[in-house]
């Protein structure tokens, strides 16, 4: 009793709650004894169920935006080699001494682009 009188009066109420908690099933007769047990377990079986979907949930979105992740990483890596092979050719075209607007044609850069680039 001494350890419950320096209890916070909050906690004692939550103490009290259980244990009037407790004493509510200890004195349920056998019909209401089965009766509490049986929507016990629903009730657990319930939470179960949800707490699973929602970990499948959440692992099946993260499985999927890892895959679009990737295949955004895939296009992107692809557009960027094939601008910078595109950039390389007009280097060596220009460095040849072809002509700019020649070079524009067959790399698809724009003039500006391509004087833009540095010789080696």
């Amino acid at each position: 009793m001494e350890i419950l009188e320096r209890i916070p009066w909050a906690a004692k109420n939550s103490v009290f709650a259980r244990l009037g908690e407790i004493a509510e099933v200890a004195n349920m007769n056998e019909k209401q004894r089965r009766r509490y047990d049986k929507d016990l377990k629903i009730l657990r079986d319930s939470k179960n169920i949800l707490d699973y979907s929602r970990e499948e949930g959440f692992n099946q979105g993260r499985a999927e935006g890892r895959a679009e992740g990737r295949a955004e990483g895939r296009a992107e890596g692809r557009a960027e080699g094939r601008a910078e092979a595109m950039r390389e050719t007009a280097i060596n075209l220009k460095e040849a001494g072809l002509d700019i607007q020649f070079i524009s044609k067959t790399t698809g850069l724009t003039e500006e682009e391509i004087n833009a680039l540095p010789l080696p």
